[in-house]
Parts: structure tokens; sequence; C-alpha cells
């Protein structure tokens, strides 16, 4: 079937039905427990303001590859509010970074682009040893927890940052 030959109705609601199989494929996504409103509006926005929706080669499908390009685009923009709520850290020497943690004391230090989104992954820890570690889908080596502008360790910074006495002792210094 070609998108020219459908009706702006049948392309919506192919589309939107389209993008949401690919993210229940990528667990973004599960319609079947939970159908939830605010991720089809979230959708249907898109699709208002993307007029110009290029497939991305994947099936052959045009409809399909057209609902995936619909999908990448909403996780692309999940992925920036995520990146933006996270607040910054401060190491002591003033490098600032947003720390992701990403479940059972696992922590990744990223540098931050001007507009407040990861940039570059610097370090890492895991649980509370502090042994450097990375998320499954990294595919270069990282530091094992230490600031690359000073060469503190992120878990002794953190532990000191989070002791009361100790930290005013920093300020002044």
């Amino acid at each position: 079937m070609n998108l020219s030959e459908l009706t702006e109705k049948q392309r919506h609601d192919l589309l939107i039905e389209a993008a949401l199989d690919y993210m229940e494929h990528q667990d973004w996504y599960c319609s079947e427990y939970d159908p939830d409103p605010e991720v089809i509006e979230q959708l249907e926005q898109l699709y208002r303001d993307t007029p110009s929706l290029q497939p991305t080669p994947c099936s052959g499908s045009p409809i399909f590859d057209t609902g995936v390009t619909l999908a990448l685009l909403w996780e692309r923009d999940r992925r920036i509010e995520y990146e933006e709520a996270i607040p910054l850290w401060r190491c002591d020497c003033g490098t600032e970074y947003k720390r992701e943690h990403w479940g059972h004391g696992n922590e990744t230090f990223y540098t931050v682009t001007p507009d407040g989104l990861f940039d570059e992954l610097v370090g890492s820890l895991k649980g509370k040893r502090g042994i450097g570690t990375s998320p499954r889908d990294l595919k270069w080596p990282v530091n094992n927890g230490s600031c690359p502008n000073c060469g503190r360790s992120f878990r002794s910074t953190l532990e000191r940052q989070a002791d009361p006495q100790t930290s005013l002792l920093f300020q002044f210094a």
C-alpha cells in the first residue's frame, strides 16, 4: 500500500498504529495492559508538527517505516525531557556533570552540553564499593570513576559532599 493513496485520516491512523507497534517492540510502551492517552496525544502532536515525515528504512513497508520515524521522534523528545530534568552535579574542582542513576547503586557521569543534555560519558560507579562499570550499550572504555579534570574520585567526592561537616570546610577553602 502506498501512503499517497490513503486519505489523511487513514494515513494518520496507520502511522500512529505503526509507531505504537514499534514502541511496543522496543519496550517503550505497552498498550495491551496500559493504554496511555498521553502517549497517543504526544504521537498525534508529533504527526501534526512534522508534515513531511520520511520513512526510516527498516522493513520495506513505507507505512511501518514512517511509523518508526514517528516513534523515534517520540523517543528523542522523551530522552531530551529526561536529560534536561537531571540536575547538575559539581565536582569540588568546579566541573559540572550530570549523574545518571541506573539501578542498584550504579551511576554514570556525563559532561554537559550547553543546552543541558548528556555529552560525553566520562566516568561510572557500581554499587557501594565504587568499582567502575558502564551501561550495557557502552562501546568505548570509561575511567574507573574519577573526575577527568582534577582526578578526584567521584565516590569520595560524593561521600564528602553528603557529610555536612566536611562539606562546610570545602566551601571556605
